[in-house]
């Protein structure tokens, strides 16, 4: 049915006449149950085959049945919240008379071979409530999700990264935490389902008769799901789509949609395997269900998910096929980044295994005993965990010079009138990450130093750390230097340990410059030289 642009109620689902809107709800890729307003027994009144085969029940063994008798808390479970939760949000719609979204939720379930087991589910639930004209509340929407197996591999994951090292358990939480955003963007769209659901109850009002109440919440269901619904006659090519399917599609014409314009959006790299989905599930008579590209009018790519089901004639051949159809983008860009987020995950561990190899080559090789190992090998892991935390709390975008030398002196400062003198000061300067690292286990190096031999091993002694850009040659110079007074008197070492390589070797061959170690009579001095560059910038 089409209505002119000043009616009042948005046009429904074009459908052939006597089409059963009910199989469209069965065909629904997500979970649904119809549930009547009669807390709190809250009647199971239908079901569709999603939810039977997410759920492992059968129709005719949970219609007529409370929601709660079906689907119990696992009773060996003391913790297990899934009822009261569920009620309490049924609850909620019918007092706020408004949609109700749970998050995710830990929902056990019966395994139905009759030992009383319950399986381990994790569901994200949606409530909507359905409205008579009179403004009654005769029917719950109630909407899931299984997300049981991204929350079990999330928890796969985590072990085993936790057997690897603390600190990539730290990035990797914290990189999952990305993924699980995606939260918010849910509440967005309960928001704007709620604005459509405001719209059709406006419409519901209005309706005076079963049969249009019975379509109406057929409708609720569609919209609320974000499907498109579709009709093909296989013998003409005869397409008829409801505007959400025309939408997704990018069809925002007023020019009928036709099947040639449909197969002309589909990308060229995906035609012919959607093609061989199609014959493959009307030869077999089985359910469609295809993913593929489109290609919109204004050039936008777009993920559609299509499922389906034939009629077939006297000959077996299939003459219509009816179904859903799905905008499926978002998900594929979730998965996708999490796919670069655990690429980026895997190379920081390898990075980080392979600094902590160097570090216990490099101390090994200088180290005059075991004990004197332990301790120096010790101190420079602490000192790689503490600059991968300061990155952590920057998301990994790199941190200041100024943060990286401040914690680095921050156990030596003085406190409460104890400790010693410690001076730093510069203008602000960003690190890229690796630049970070370096540069925070060569001070821990110079610290570690002055505390055994130098000047914060003395009451009186104190550090200076001072930085300076020169703006004037391009690229900048960036020259930073370390100073030590009133510690012991200062003697030139007689070997060159780990410290000295990582400062005169490892800083100058990552940072292309030049650093220079005075051992003066009242203080070791250091000096670095550096050019600007991408690993440090001058703000």
């Amino acid at each position: 049915m089409r209505m002119s642009k000043d009616a009042a109620i948005p046009p429904r689902v074009a459908l052939p006449d006597g089409e059963d809107l009910g199989r469209i709800f069965d065909a629904a890729p997500n979970p649904y149950l119809l549930l009547r307003a009669d807390a709190p027994r809250f009647t199971i009144a239908a079901v569709n085959d999603a939810y039977l085969a997410a759920t492992r029940t059968e129709r005719a063994a949970i219609l007529g049945r409370g929601l709660f008798d079906v689907f119990p808390d696992n009773p060996d479970d003391s913790s297990a919240t899934g009822v009261s939760d569920l009620r309490s949000s049924l609850d909620r719609v019918l007092r706020d008379r408004a949609p109700d979204g749970m998050g995710v939720q830990k929902y056990d379930i019966p395994v139905r071979d009759g030992s009383d087991r319950f399986e381990v589910k994790y569901w994200s639930p949606v409530n909507t409530p359905v409205h008579r004209p009179d403004g009654k509340i005769d029917y719950i929407i109630h909407r899931v999700e299984d997300v049981t197996e991204f929350i079990l591999m999330r928890e796969r994951t985590d072990a085993e990264f936790a057997r690897k090292i603390e600190t990539a358990i730290a990035r990797a939480e914290r990189m999952e935490a990305e993924v699980l955003r995606g939260g918010a963007q849910i509440k967005e769209a309960n928001r704007e389902l709620k604005h459509a659901l405001e719209r059709l109850a406006e419409a519901n009002e209005k309706l005076k008769d079963v049969d249009r109440l019975k379509t109406e919440q057929l409708d609720v269901a569609l919209n609320a799901a974000r499907l498109g619904t579709w009709a093909l006659d296989l013998q003409s090519n005869e397409l008829i789509t409801s505007d959400i399917c025309r939408r997704d599609y990018g069809w925002l014409s007023s020019a009928p949609f036709t099947y040639d314009d449909m197969l002309e959006l589909v990308h060229p790299d995906d035609r012919e395997r959607r093609n061989q989905k199609i014959a493959e599930a009307f030869a077999m008579r089985q359910d469609l269900e295809v993913e593929y590209r489109v290609i919109r009018p204004d050039a936008e790519i777009v993920w559609m998910l299509v499922r389906g089901r034939a009629e077939y004639g006297a000959d077996g051949s299939p003459i219509r096929a009816m179904g859903v159809s799905l905008d499926i983008t978002q998900r594929k860009q979730t998965e996708q980044r999490q796919r670069v987020m655990i690429a980026e995950l895997n190379h920081r561990v390898k990075n980080t295994l392979a600094s902590v190899q160097s570090i216990a080559l490099q101390t090994s090789m200088t180290a005059q005993n075991p004990k004197e190992f332990v301790a120096a090998f010790d101190g420079r892991i602490q000192a790689l965990v503490m600059a991968h935390d300061l990155l952590t709390a920057n998301s990994w975008q790199g941190a200041s010079l100024e943060d990286v030398v401040s914690r680095t002196l921050a156990p030596y400062a003085a406190r409460n009138g104890v400790g010693h003198h410690v001076e730093v000061a510069g203008p602000p300067i960003r690190l890229a990450s690796e630049a970070a690292v370096t540069l925070h286990m060569a001070f821990h190096e110079l610290a570690t130093n002055a505390a055994k031999y130098g000047a914060l091993s003395a009451p009186a002694g104190s550090v200076a750390v001072a930085w300076t850009v020169d703006r004037a040659s391009d690229p900048s110079r960036i020259e930073m230097v370390w100073t030590e007074k009133g510690g012991p008197p200062v003697t030139l070492p007689t070997r060159r340990g780990f410290g000295s390589n990582l400062l005169q070797t490892g800083l100058a061959r990552e940072f292309g410059g030049k650093v220079n170690l005075k051992f003066e009579p009242e203080g070791l001095v250091c000096e670095m030289r550096f050019t600007a560059s991408s690993k440090f910038e001058a703000l």
